[in-house]
């Protein structure tokens, strides 16, 4: 027997004046009680959807950041440590957990981070939801910020060296390039090096024209070709830097911006050579769709770049520096 039909009972025994006043409210209450027990849980879930009814994506407090500083700190102290010589001194007695806490912890966990990070924003734009439209116009809005960003840093690289060019130093007999430098031979590896890349770039940018209308596979194709083209550039640069060129970084104020200049960039090469992998791995996993793919954009973006200012660096430091 319900409560409802106690209260009813009782109050029939008793024939109190206020019988049906008192009943009528009595009933209200244990409805309302029922009602309230068994739709609680539902209420609560839709004031917490009134809560979050914005397009933006709170981002949940999260120990990441902290990690990724003290990380990044160890990174930086090895490359403190290699600049300076630190491993060949004899004298200071480094032994292998130095060695394996800056160099073997410090990548590993960088690495380790990374990939549990991007992982969880892939697990929120892909399966939860909640990149919306307003959420990647930030993101991409962020990611035209940080290539900006990118391009400021070679336009100090660029300002370094023609300052030495157009005012060589008297050190340098006011010569530049400094005598016993020779850049005559900027027509063999630098010019493949510039059609490699010129190359990655139309591969990629046809791949993705033929995935915005509806070819997965043209993408993947497109990425693949993108793909080898970068690591024969990494290759290219890498005899060039090792076994063509007669000058080192120790050689004057040129050989110091030359190669700080091109050096970097072969860094942001390497890093997009990343990207794209990574890209062709969430693409063949079918993570990336016609109205979603902020992922992909990025490192598009990022390639035509890296594209743009070896273009740059092609033209002031090969051809008109030599």
């Amino acid at each position: 027997m319900t409560d409802n039909k106690l209260i009813s009972v009782k109050l029939k025994k008793n024939k109190l004046p206020f019988e049906d006043l008192f009943m009528s409210r009595a009933n209200e209450f244990m409805e309302f009680l029922e009602i309230g027990t068994k739709y609680a849980p539902e209420l609560k879930r839709n004031e917490d959807a009134k809560a979050e009814r914005h397009p933006y994506h709170i981002v949940k407090p999260s120990p990441k950041p902290i990690l990724a500083s003290f990380i990044l700190f160890l990174v930086i102290a090895h490359f403190l440590q290699f600049f300076h010589n630190f491993w060949n001194l004899p004298e200071t007695g480094v032994g292998f957990f130095t060695w394996f806490l800056t160099v073997g912890l410090g990548y590993f966990l960088l690495i380790g981070l990374f990939y549990v990070w991007f992982w969880y924003m892939h697990f929120e734009s892909t399966y939860l939801g909640k990149y919306t439209r307003q959420v990647k116009r930030g993101l991409r809005m962020g990611i035209k910020l940080f290539i900006v960003s990118e391009v400021m840093f070679f336009v100090g690289a660029f300002w370094a060296y023609l300052h030495g060019a157009l005012n060589p130093s008297s050190l340098m007999s006011g010569i530049w390039p400094p005598v016993g430098i020779d850049m005559s031979r900027w027509t063999l590896i630098p010019t493949l090096e510039t059609t490699t890349l010129v190359a990655s770039g139309m591969a990629l940018t046809t791949g993705y024209n033929l995935f915005l209308r509806g070819s997965r596979e043209g993408l993947i194709a497109g990425l693949i070709y993108t793909i080898i083209f970068a690591l024969f550039f990494i290759l290219l640069q890498y005899v060039e830097l090792t076994r063509l060129l007669q000058f080192t970084i120790a050689d004057s104020f040129f050989g110091s911006s030359f190669y700080f200049a091109v050096g970097c960039h072969a860094m942001h090469v390497i890093l997009g050579t990343v990207a794209l992998i990574i890209a062709l791995y969430r693409h063949i996993l079918s993570h990336f769709y016609i109205d979603s793919h902020i992922g992909l954009l990025a490192t598009i973006w990022y390639w035509h770049f890296v594209d743009i200012v070896w273009l740059f660096l092609f033209l002031v430091f090969y051809v008109w520096g030599s």
